[in-house]
């Protein structure tokens, strides 16, 4: 009889969903993959950094290709915030139900990224 400590450690494959997104060729498939725990550090750490948007920073850290590896590099973050919010709808709906996020941890996220300090006398 396992214990609960060897039942948490169990290695067990990580949860994937097929979603959409829309691209200039029309609409393609892609895979989300749910983090590890390493990875969801890695995302946090990427949205305090400011690298790109909490929800393109969660598209890079949750896209895999075929092999199960990133699709996109974190120094894309930057570029997706630019593209069109409605192509990553559906990554980013699965992204959230696969990883156990929330609304009200997505507007904490945005709000302590975006908030900046301001300098009164350049206004």
């Amino acid at each position: 009889m396992s214990n609960l400590r060897d039942e948490l450690l169990e290695d067990r494959e990580l949860r994937t969903a097929t979603a959409e997104v829309t691209t200039p060729k029309g609409v393609k498939k892609v895979t989300v993959r749910e983090m590890t725990l390493d990875d969801r550090l890695e995302f946090e750490a990427k949205v305090e950094q400011k690298v790109g948007s909490w929800s393109a920073c969660l598209v890079v850290a949750c896209v895999v290709d075929e092999g199960g590896n990133q699709l996109f590099s974190w120094e894309d973050a930057a570029t997706m915030g630019d593209r069109n919010a409605d192509r990553f709808a559906d990554v980013l709906s699965k992204a959230r139900d696969l990883n156990f996020i929330g609304p009200a941890a997505e507007a904490s996220a945005e709000k302590n990224s975006s908030a900046t300090p301001t300098d009164a006398s350049n206004g």
